[in-house]
């Protein structure tokens, strides 16, 4: 009786373990120290409209209503991962991206809020070094929604800011790009920004030399680059 029990309790066992052996770990990546040179340019689709003071005729700039435009940006990175995996050592990384974004922005006072929607595309190039060395070239296109918040600091041309923009991206891929940083109007439309970025991306499935692993990588660094408002 006892040898019995022994033995289904092993199967048990077995059939709880086989789970963990069946899914393998996935390959995550960090990168520091990565410069993303951006550009954005911004049209507007309605002129700013701000309410007049009631008695002297004068426009005040307090408050504004929402201020619909068209945003088409582009950015890029290169770098290497350090992949922590029995498996697999690091992977050079190349990444380009660009969206074409509706968005929608409400100011009051100093500060100013913005919410956006559109379509993007990117292409994710990775080659993996070591005893196994593989590359994966993958090109997507991503729904692309995002806030932002800013600060601006009156009679400076100065705009603190901070911004988070998911990618949601076909096929069965994710990136998603937080940035902080400063803003600084050189001219009336041109506006230089310097920030700090980190970009996260994931793949589901992720075909390699041993199988099929789930992708998740990480790098962050200085976005430099301008922006550009009509």
């Amino acid at each position: 009786m006892i040898p019995r029990v022994m033995r289904a309790l092993g199967v048990v066992a077995g059939l709880l373990l086989v789970p963990a052996c069946v899914v393998p770990e996935p390959i995550e990546g960090r990168a520091g120290g990565v410069v993303f040179p951006s550009g954005r340019v911004e049209f507007a689709l309605a002129e700013r409209q701000l309410p007049a003071v009631p008695g002297d005729g004068e426009v005040a700039a307090e408050t504004e209503g929402i201020v619909p435009s068209i945003a088409l940006s582009a950015t890029a990175a290169e770098g290497r991962f350090e992949i922590s995996h029995r498996d697999f050592d690091d992977a050079d990384f190349e990444m380009v991206a660009g969206s074409a974004l509706l968005v929608g922005r409400v100011r009051s006072g100093e500060f100013e809020a913005g919410i956006y929607a559109g379509m993007g595309a990117d292409r994710v190039r990775l080659e993996f070094t070591g005893v196994r060395p593989f590359e994966r070239d993958k090109t997507h296109l991503a729904l692309v929604l995002g806030i932002e918040g800013a600060w601006v600091i009156e009679d400076t041309g100065l705009r603190l800011f901070a911004r988070l923009e998911p990618w949601l991206e076909f096929p069965a891929a994710s990136s998603a790009f937080f940035e902080a940083g400063l803003g600084y109007d050189v001219l009336e439309p041109l506006r230089l920004v310097a920030a700090y970025r980190f970009w996260a991306y994931g793949e589901d499935s992720v075909s390699t030399p041993l199988g099929n692993y789930e992708l998740d990588l990480g790098a962050h660094g200085i976005v430099l680059g301008g922006e550009l408002r009509f």
